[in-house]
This record gives structure tokens, sequence and C-alpha cells, in this order.
């Protein structure tokens, strides 16, 4: 099995991870191997369609029959490139356009506050997909202030590609750590993530390949709220937190301009959740829900 020791996670959430496939890795044939190459698409735009459902099962939380609900969400962005600089970075910016939840279109919500793109940042991409120099614009302070550290979580737009020359049947692995510190009721916490790349077919008529992807991720941090903050409280509560993640999904690459197809991912999210109040004993309740999403992603335009 080969071996990278860094993965990268887009969050958005991500959000995320899955989402963005393999975009840009291209591929030339070498044998009966494939050796993985990034393109940037210098001065070209991408759209993609991401289509997210989202099932929650609330009954199984409280102990309650009842059906799971899901929520399906639609939305398009745009990654649109600039020029590559003479230090082999690409300038870029990602553009949501349109999100529409179960029918409501977010930008009629807003009528004519609506801005003209729902989330927006820069950044560059270097020669082996990375993207560094994230930007916000007004909103990097409130992160700052999180805590959190975009660059970590969206320093990558593409499945990390191995060094080496892969056949079918052949795997590479990768984790990341991604650090949260900022918001004192939570403390200090990590997120990590760990995957398995395997390519699995490679499509000669078509002239594409596929990627599965098997994803794992853990989390777990405490929430303490005292009663200067919530005067209702008798004393202090305790909120023990333990987030399991478990995916996979698959990417179809077209081999002859390394751009992603489309992409699919399943995953499950079990979420832990441990109340206490030290000064009150008895007072104590676990709750368990799990969460499951799919997310399809397809290259709608090519620019």
């Amino acid at each position: 099995m080969l071996k990278r020791r860094r993965l990268p996670l887009i969050m958005l959430a991500a959000v995320t991870v899955l989402a963005f496939g393999a975009i840009f890795a291209a591929m030339a044939n070498e044998g009966e191997k494939i050796q993985f190459r990034f393109v940037v698409p210098e001065n070209q735009t991408l759209v993609y369609e991401t289509v997210t459902k989202l099932t929650m099962n609330l009954g199984e939380a409280l102990g309650i029959p009842m059906p799971g609900q899901t929520v399906e969400e639609r939305e398009v962005y745009s990654l649109e490139f600039g020029e590559t600089q003479a230090d082999g970075t690409t300038p870029f910016v990602f553009r949501i356009r349109d999100i529409v939840i179960d029918g409501i279109n977010l930008a009629d919500v807003f009528g004519e506050d609506a801005p003209e793109f729902l989330l927006e940042f820069s950044g560059v991409m270097n020669a082996r997909g990375g993207i560094e120099q994230i930007s916000f614009g007004e909103y990097n302070e409130l992160y700052d202030e999180l805590g959190i550290d975009m660059n970590a979580m969206l320093r990558d737009l593409v499945v990390p590609y191995p060094d080496e020359p892969v056949a079918i049947g052949d795997s590479w692995y990768v984790e990341d750590t991604i650090p949260f510190d900022g918001i004192p009721e939570m403390g200090r916490f990590d997120v990590e993530v760990e995957a398995t790349y395997t390519l699995v077919a490679v499509d000669a008529a078509a002239n594409t390949a596929t990627i599965k992807s098997d994803v794992k991720g853990f989390v777990e941090f405490e929430v303490r709220i005292t009663p200067d903050e919530e005067p209702t409280l008798p004393g202090d509560m305790i909120m023990h937190i333990v987030i399991e993640i478990d995916g996979e999904g698959t990417s179809v690459i077209d081999l002859a301009t390394g751009q992603l197809i489309a992409s699919e991912a399943f995953l499950t999210q079990l979420m832990g959740m441990n109340i206490s109040m030290p000064g009150m004993p008895g007072a104590e309740e676990t709750v368990t829900m799990p969460i499951d999403m799919e997310v399809n992603v397809r290259l709608i335009d090519w620019r």
C-alpha cells in the first residue's frame, strides 16, 4: 500500500471531503499502470452541481418510534481560475451560485437582499492541486475568532494522488488532523480524518477511470455552560460529545482532461452526547443520533 501523511478536508461541511471528488487529476498511462498528475485549468471556469440528501433519525435519539427526516439540498457552484503566476500558483475564486433546500430557493428567501453569491472565497492553487492563501474577505475575522483554520480545512480541492504509478486494485492511504481552538466553552479539540483511495476501474472505450474512497473521521470535545451564561441553570452543565464518521464513495474522471465527470458518496455520522450536571447527582442523560448523508456531484459546464 502506498502512503502519504496528509489528507485534504473540504467541510464545508463537508461538505465536503468527497464533494469535489478528483477534480483536475489528469492521468498518463505507464504500461499497465497509471501515473496521476494535476493539471490546473488556467483561465477556465468549471461549474458543478451537488445534490445532498441528509437523513436524521430524531426518533432513535429520543427513544420513540418515528421515521427518519430527510432534507435534500441542491447547490450549483463554480471554480473560476485566473492566469498561472511565475511561482507556479494559479489564483481562483470559489462561488456558490444557487442553493435550493427541499424546493425552496434561498435567493427567494432573501428577496431583494439576496447576495449575488451565497458563499465566496478566494485562494491560489499550486501545481500539486493544493490550495493556499484562502480568504473569505470581510468574514476572515469571524473564522479567526472561532479558531477555525480554513487553510487547514480547505487546503486541497482534490483527492490526493499517489507519487508512484498505480494499477487497478492499488490503494493509497492519507490522514489529516484539523485543529479547532477559539470557542471558550468548547476548548481546543482536533478532527481526525483518514482515508484510503483505490483505483478500481479504467474504461478504455470511454477514456475514464474510477477511484473508490473509504473515509473515517473522529472528533471528541466537551461544552461547559455555567449559570452566568444561562441563568436558568442551577449549576454547571457539561455536554460530552463524540462524533464518528464512516463513509465511502466513487469518482469518475475523464482521462483526456483530468476533470471530474461525476462522483457519489455515502456517509454515516454517529453523534453521541452525554449531558451531566456535576452539582446535581443523577441529572445525567445520554443521547445517540445517526445522520446519513448521500452526496452526488456532476460537472455541468466547463468554459
